[in-house]
């Protein structure tokens, strides 16, 4: 992956919340407010809107960063995941793996800045045009 200033900073400019949503594609909802919590619990409501020193998430659900994704789940939702994950054709290494217990799963993948110029680009039109109420 190459490195690129610009798209880096346009990614420390976001709310870590919106990383997530743009990256997911918003197909991990379900998981919003149960993370939102997770983060004003582990981290101060402050890191809702802010990223601390890297840019990287790490709470009980959900590790995120520049360039991965990892959220804990169970084995069908992380199938079902992965398999749309996939079908994006945007990351490179997107798995499923048990993690450990009876039934804890995780569903992640590495990207590139180009694979989130592309979500980052879509996210940004969907936004415009839901403020033009279209």
């Amino acid at each position: 992956m190459k490195w690129n200033h610009n798209t880096y900073k346009v990614i420390k400019s976001l709310r870590p919340i919106d990383l997530y949503e743009i990256m997911t594609r918003g197909v991990c909802s379900d998981y919003t407010e149960k993370i939102k919590r997770q983060i004003i619990s582990m981290r101060g409501e402050w890191s809702l809107n802010n990223w601390h020193n890297e840019t990287k998430l790490d709470v009980l659900d959900l590790y995120l960063s520049d360039t991965g994704f990892n959220l804990y789940t169970t084995k069908k939702e992380a199938q079902r995941l992965e398999k749309i994950f996939k079908s994006w054709g945007l990351f490179y290494e997107v798995w499923s793996k048990w993690y450990g217990g009876d039934d804890v799963y995780t569903v992640g993948f590495n990207y590139d800045y180009a694979a989130f110029n592309v979500l980052y680009t879509e996210w940004l039109r969907d936004k415009k045009l839901e403020e033009l109420g279209i």
